[in-house]
């Protein structure tokens, strides 16, 4: 049984997402929370599967709160936000959250049965993923305490609003370390790369900033990406990484010239394909896999445009999406990779590209923006 612990300061929200996890005989919900600080005692006591998190809530928000439970009590959480929330639910994202849902409402949810059956299964889903410590809150409360321990641990937490000083404004980049080397085929790698594609599904967010924010101002190619998420929450995706990435980062638009030194990001509802002449197609042609946008459209309109000389990654996600378009970006001499296991959240997408041999490298997510600078700029 799936113990579900469900936290909004409104009762009515509460009580839509708690009746639509009780029709699924698989989900128990054991309590309900309307602040931050009632999530974090009921997450250490009644040690729930997964927690369903709002971020706007009065005494200790939603942020706040999965600092704490992720320092402390390490459970799965899914960020159920208003689009208004957009930016907030992916720094959830940062803190440790796993994914985000759209918040339901009587006049949006009322009769939708897809929407329904996406949160249940979304619920599943990431209930079953074996979270780790965030040791940013250990250190937020050790800092208001003022132990000397607090400055033996880390911080990886972000403030809100950005940074005055943005990752834009960031020239340097620490000396890369010696990687494995990473080709093509001898016999099919010509020339120099001149694009690089990626695609990821659940855990993407994440596992997209720690890969894109360290690629360099003078980086020369552009990056196109294909990543499954909730509808509405592709605009906040691309505000969230513009903000956390030296390179700009935007929504891919029909007809547009690819630059150099941009990241394209595929919108909701269409598939991004790129074309002979260097530009990204948005098409309406049906899902592929239950997907639109797909990651095999996007990686195989790819190879077909560029060849060999492209650059094919697959990052964490759910399913085979993406594998096929791999393994024709591999057959046409292109360099792929694939995140390991260790390092991906759900080790799905991943995993079937590397079954089907599509993959010529398997590297941790930290160490896959460092493959792509050497192989791009030496």
């Amino acid at each position: 049984m799936i113990r579900v612990l469900v936290v909004d300061d409104s009762l009515v929200v509460r009580e839509i997402i708690t009746k639509i996890l009780r029709s699924d005989p698989e989900i128990e919900i054991i309590g309900t929370a309307r602040n931050g600080v009632e999530a974090i005692d009921l997450a250490a006591r009644l040690r729930p599967s997964i927690i369903t998190m709002d971020i706007n809530m009065p005494i200790k928000n939603g942020l706040e709160a999965i600092e704490e439970i992720m320092a402390y009590t390490p459970t799965p959480i899914l960020v159920i936000s208003s689009l208004v929330n957009v930016g907030f639910a992916f720094k959830a994202m940062e803190l440790g959250a796993l994914d985000v849902f759209e918040k339901p409402t009587m006049g949006v949810w009322d009769g939708q049965e897809k929407l329904e059956r996406d949160l249940k299964a979304k619920v599943k889903l990431l209930s079953k993923i074996k979270v780790v410590t965030h040791l940013a809150g250990r250190r937020r409360e050790q800092k208001l305490e003022g132990s000397p321990l607090a400055e033996d641990i880390p911080d990886t937490s972000l403030t809100l609003p950005a940074p005055e000083i943005s990752r834009k404004e960031q020239t340097c980049l620490l000396p890369l370390p010696t990687l494995p080397q990473i080709s093509a085929d001898s016999s099919k790698r010509t020339g120099t790369f001149e694009i690089v594609a990626i695609g990821t599904s659940t855990g993407g967010p994440k596992a997209l900033q720690q890969v894109l924010s360290p690629i360099p101002k003078d980086f020369p190619l552009p990056i196109v990406i294909v990543q499954h998420i909730a509808d509405g929450f592709t605009e906040g995706l691309v505000d969230w990484l513009d903000a956390e990435c030296i390179l700009k980062v935007k929504l891919g638009n029909d007809r547009e010239l690819l630059q150099g030194g941009v990241i394209y990001i595929a919108p909701c509802r269409s598939h991004m394909l790129v074309d002979e002449y260097k530009q990204i197609r948005l098409d309406d042609s049906p899902p592929i896999g239950g997907h639109k946008p797909a990651v095999t459209a996007l990686l195989s309109s790819v190879a077909k445009a560029y060849g060999n000389k492209a650059i094919g990654v697959i990052l964490t996600g759910m399913g085979g999406d993406g594998a096929e378009g791999l393994k024709e970006m591999r057959d046409k001499g292109a360099a792929t990779i694939a995140q390991d296991k260790n390092t991906s959240i759900i080790f799905g997408m991943p995993k079937v590209a590397i079954d089907m041999g599509a993959a010529q490298k398997i590297l941790p997510v930290d160490i896959i923006p460092l493959e792509i600078i050497r192989m791009v700029m030496g």
